[in-house]
């Protein structure tokens, strides 16, 4: 493989992976119902922040008609919510320019082959990151957003009450998130004429007549020992921005007996937690996933539960 194809091999990885994850990115937001969030961006520095406007409590009272009592004003308040920019590294991975030369194979087919695995790696990576932010951010509030179900199996009564942590805006969540334990355990039990909305890798997003889809992945982060945590998301309620700022090399190198050449890239994307913004004073930047996993470094923003990202149900 000459020095043109290994650049033809790098520009083929770099372009299959970069377009197989915008395809797939339409399909996983519309079947999680925008539960999950991906979407491109281009976030400078090591953070990202948004205010918003915070809901007025108590902004419509009542009124005597009778009285010229003074009244005190209400305030109109700003909220920061705030994602953290996250780096990755694709490979090294080792390449032998002279094995494609002796198969006469082209140097598309490697890039092809690893665009692909790097693509569904890429957003499985994305996941698991974004669901052990958002599992710590909501553990970390505690029971007000967390239904503990003791000792049971999953349920479809265990998510009713986990939504109703919510109250009245328990129809907010719009779709739930579960390791395949916690889905089979469902499937054993409750839901019936299952259909595949989705899947991509180890990724898959089932749906049923209840009419809220279920993302099943195997995430470690969904596992706390015995315990298992299903995710009730709503509209928004993670968001991933990919930076679009892809970037690959490919050296060649000598002193072997046979000319030889590595392939590595990196790239970046944010985190954000509806409700939360990432502490940069103890998270910190370009965090571990350790970091991104631990529930103080996501402060809560938002006055009340029914404006953060969601819930989860914890089951055995």
């Amino acid at each position: 493989m000459s020095l043109t194809n290994l650049q033809v091999f790098s520009d083929t990885v770099d372009t299959v992976a970069s377009e197989l994850v915008a395809q797939q990115v339409d399909k996983f937001n519309a079947a999680s119902r925008g539960g999950i969030v991906l979407r491109t961006a281009a976030n400078r520095g090591d953070y990202a922040s948004t205010l918003k406007y915070q809901k007025i409590s108590g902004l419509i009272a009542e009124r005597d008609v009778t009285s010229t009592a003074a009244v005190s004003a209400l305030e109109l308040v700003r909220i920061l919510e705030g994602s953290v920019k996250l780096a990755r590294r694709i490979g090294p991975v080792n390449l032998m320019p002279s094995d494609y030369d002796w198969i006469m194979r082209a140097p598309e087919e490697a890039g092809a082959t690893i665009a692909v695995q790097a693509a569904q790696d890429r957003m499985a990576d994305m996941l698991n990151t974004a669901i052990s932010g958002f599992v710590a951010a909501t553990l970390n509030v505690g029971a007000t957003l967390v239904n503990d179900m003791s000792t049971a199996t999953l349920t479809i009564t265990g998510l009713a009450d986990g939504a109703q942590k919510l109250g009245d805006a328990s129809n907010k969540v719009v779709c739930w998130v579960m390791h395949s334990k916690s889905f089979n355990d469902l499937y054993k039990t409750a839901i019936t004429g299952a259909n595949v909305l989705f899947t991509y890798g180890t990724v898959n997003i089932v749906g049923d007549p209840l009419g809220r889809p279920y993302i099943v992945t195997d995430s470690t982060s969904l596992i706390n020992s015995s315990d298992y945590y299903s995710l009730g998301l709503v509209s928004g309620g993670i968001v991933l921005e990919d930076n679009g700022d892809m970037r690959s090399n490919t050296v060649v190198s000598n002193l072997t007996q046979n000319i030889a050449a590595t392939y590595q890239g990196q790239y970046s994307y944010n985190l954000g937690l509806l409700g939360y913004k990432w502490d940069e004073s103890n998270g910190g930047r370009n965090p571990v996933i350790a970091s991104v996993a631990t529930g103080s470094n996501w402060d809560k923003t938002a006055t009340s539960v029914k404006d953060c990202a969601g819930v989860i149900v914890t089951a055995h």
